[in-house]
């Protein structure tokens, strides 16, 4: 399962554990941005600025019985390490991929 990490503290993990999820995915957010021409362009927000978030939020839910997979923020190495270290079980890389 993957819900944006912002919404992690809404999931129950005991409710994901009875529905058999295996582990969880906390990728990044949605929101909007003006775009250059002034229209409102909606998406998933990404960068390295979302990194100190999704490192809370690793913290918060390493208690649960649950894999999970940070996947937003993470831009160097050192991210992934630290993600790791804070409890994740694994570490997703996108956006970094594309630059």
């Amino acid at each position: 399962v993957s819900i944006p990490f912002c919404r992690a503290a809404e999931t129950w993990p005991q409710v994901l554990g009875a529905l058999g999820v295996a582990g969880i995915t906390l990728s990044a957010p949605r929101g909007m941005l003006k775009s250059p021409t002034g229209r409102l362009v909606g998406g998933r927000l990404y960068g390295p600025a979302l990194f100190p978030q999704i490192l809370a939020v690793v913290k918060e839910t390493r208690s649960w019985d649950l894999p999970v997979i940070a996947a937003a923020g993470v831009f160097r190495l050192e991210d992934g390490k630290t993600l790791l270290d804070a409890g994740a079980s694994a570490v997703q890389i996108d956006t970094a991929l594309w630059l």
